[in-house]
């Protein structure tokens, strides 16, 4: 579905990312773990069109993308969920959802598919007509990602959703991640928390300094010494 190959990224005299070589397939969920500044983040957003490479090539389903804006990309298929929710303020979470709608002409589906996210987080529809950005942190996520859905991805990019979330809020969001998977939609997560992150992929990269360290199945990264020991928090 998605192949990167040589990828680099660069801040002025910072590089990024050093010559990334990547794959996702189709149905798959993907995580990044690394350190803060490791350039998860960063490769996200080259995925997705908010940043440009400085050398490489992006792929999506058989068709180069780097020169396609980020707007455009929505309607590809890649929808970018970012770190910090970006939920917008001043606007009700109706309207926010709304925005995840932005383009499409199947309106009827569209006021389906809203009811659907209601019936599956009711806290939504009982506040749909609230501003927005005073949801808790776990319902800002919710709305996000709704907001998200709505676009119909077909690879959704999702950048650290668990930050600053309660355990039983962080729980309730990785099972939405998995039951969006279970739809067929493919899934790249950036993580903090590599435990559940690990447990929840099919593969997984490791990023340090803006290139990968380790790659491979997930549960057989969770119980690598160096991962366990450097990235978990205790040793084998």
């Amino acid at each position: 579905m998605l192949k990167i190959k040589d990828l680099a990224v660069d801040y002025g005299h910072v590089k990024a990312l050093k010559g990334l070589n990547f794959e996702v397939r189709e149905g798959q969920i993907l995580t990044l773990i690394g350190a803060n500044g490791a350039g998860k983040s960063s490769f996200l957003k080259a995925i997705s069109g908010l940043l440009v490479p400085s050398q490489g090539s992006i792929e999506f389903q058989g068709k180069s993308i780097l020169k396609v804006p980020a707007e455009k990309l929505v309607f590809e298929g890649i929808v970018h969920v970012p770190e910090g929710r970006r939920i917008f303020s001043g606007m009700s979470v109706q309207e926010n959802l709304m925005l995840g709608a932005y383009g499409r002409k199947d309106k009827a589906a569209v006021h389906k598919e809203i009811e659907e996210i209601f019936a599956q987080f009711p806290i939504l529809e009982t506040r749909k007509h609230q501003d927005a950005h005073t949801l808790s942190g776990g319902e800002q996520q919710m709305l996000a990602i709704s907001r998200a859905l709505l676009s119909q991805p077909k690879l959704l990019l999702l950048d650290e959703p668990s930050m600053g979330l309660a355990p039983l809020m962080v729980k309730e969001i990785f099972k939405i991640i998995k039951a969006i998977n279970a739809k067929g939609v493919s899934i790249i997560l950036v993580e903090q928390n590599a435990s559940a992150a690990l447990e929840l992929a099919d593969y997984a990269y490791l990023l340090e300094n803006g290139s990968i360290k380790l790659q491979g199945n997930a549960k057989e990264m969770k119980e690598s010494e160096m991962i366990r020991e450097i990235y978990l928090g205790h040793g084998a």
